[in-house]
C-alpha cells in the first residue's frame, strides 16, 4: 500500500478497489461529489469519490426489502501509507464481500462501501448518507470498520460503538467465541458519525484507543503492517455479523 492522500494517489486506490470488486462479483458503481463544507470555521470545496459494490439480495421480501452498508474509508493523511489506517479496515470490507457472494441464500442488498476524505473530516461518508436520506430508500444499518490491525498492549480490546442495542447484543454475541472482545463506547471522529446525525441506525469497530494502546505510527511514514492475529479476530468479527444479518 501507498499513500492515498492527492487527487491522484485517490484516483489510482478507486480504480483498484473498483477492479477487485468486480472480480469478487459486485455491481460497482463510482459516486463522484463536490460539495462545500465548513472546516475549522471556513467554508471548503471538496472534490472526491467514493466507490460502492453492491450485491444484491437471493430472497427478497418485496414488502419490506433490506438493505445494509459497511464501509470503511480509503484515505490516508499526507506522507502515510496507512496499512492499518485503513487498508485494514478496506480489506475486511473486501473479505466480507468475497464470502457474502459465496453463500447460495441472502435476505439482505448489501452496499460496500470505500469512503473517501475521512481524513479531512468524514467528507465522503457525509456525502454518502446525505444521498441515502435523500432517496428515501430504507437503511436498515451502516456498519463501519476504521483501524483494526494494531493493538499494543495485546489485550485484544476492540472498540465498539452503536445507537442500537440489538446491533450491541448481536456483536457482543458473535465476540464471545473469538479471541478479541468488545468495549462498548462511543466515538464521533469516524464515519459512522455522518450516518448517525442522519438519522441511521449504525455500528462501528476501532482499535482500542482509550488507553493509549493505538498503533504509535498512527498517521506516520511507519504505518507499514498490521499485526495479524488482531486483524484476524476483527475480521472473524465482521463475517460472523454479516453472515448472521443477511440469513435472517
Amino acid at each position: 500500500m501507498t499513500e492515498r492522500a492527492s487527487p491522484e494517489q485517490r484516483e489510482m486506490a478507486q480504480f483498484l478497489l473498483a477492479a477487485e470488486m468486480i472480480r469478487i462479483g459486485l455491481t460497482v458503481e463510482y459516486q463522484p461529489y463536490t460539495t462545500t463544507f465548513t472546516r475549522r470555521g471556513v467554508a471548503t470545496e471538496f472534490t472526491g469519490s467514493n466507490v460502492v459494490g453492491v450485491l444484491p439480495a437471493t430472497d427478497i421480501d418485496p414488502d419490506s426489502p433490506r438493505h445494509i452498508v459497511i464501509a470503511a474509508h480509503y484515505d490516508t493523511v499526507p506522507g502515510s501509507p496507512g496499512v492499518d489506517d485503513n487498508g485494514s479496515g478496506v480489506e475486511i470490507v473486501l473479505e466480507v464481500a468475497r464470502t457474502l457472494a459465496a453463500m447460495p441464500r441472502r435476505t439482505a442488498t448489501v452496499h460496500f462501501v470505500m469512503l473517501d476524505q475521512e481524513e479531512v473530516g468524514l467528507v465522503g461518508a457525509r456525502v454518502n448518507a446525505a444521498r441515502w436520506k435523500e432517496s428515501g430508500i430504507p437503511l436498515e444499518s451502516m456498519h463501519n470498520i476504521d483501524m483494526v490491525g494494531w493493538d499494543s498492549d495485546g489485550d485484544g480490546v476492540i472498540e465498539f460503538d452503536s445507537n442500537s442495542e440489538d446491533l450491541t447484543a448481536l456483536y457482543l454475541e458473535v465476540a464471545e467465541g473469538l479471541p478479541i472482545s468488545l468495549l462498548v463506547t462511543t466515538y464521533p471522529n469516524t464515519d459512522h458519525e455522518a450516518y448517525r446525525r442522519e438519522g441511521f441506525t449504525v455500528a462501528s469497530i476501532s482499535q482500542e484507543f482509550e488507553d493509549g494502546s493505538e498503533n504509535p505510527d498512527y498517521h506516520k511514514p511507519g504505518d507499514t503492517e498490521i499485526q495479524r492475529p488482531y486483524y484476524e479476530g476483527s475480521r472473524d468479527l465482521m463475517l460472523g455479523v454479516f453472515e448472521r444479518l443477511v440469513s435472517r
